[in-house]
């Protein structure tokens, strides 16, 4: 079997996660990190379009 070596950010999120208490934190967590995700795509997305000169509704 082969050793996972975990990177700084996976090192975090698993001593973060060790500390949840609750289904309801865990949730929570989820959704600042699912939004955080969306708005870096969505920032990404309006880049492109700004580059490419298309109308975008992103701002």
């Amino acid at each position: 079997m082969q050793a996972t070596v975990f990177n700084p950010v996976q090192l975090y999120l698993l001593q973060l996660f060790s500390q949840m208490n609750s289904e309801q934190e865990l949730m929570e967590v989820k959704q600042v990190l699912s939004e955080y995700y969306f708005k870096k795509v969505e920032q990404k997305a309006a880049k492109i379009y700004a580059e490419k000169g298309w109308c975008s509704y992103v701002k």
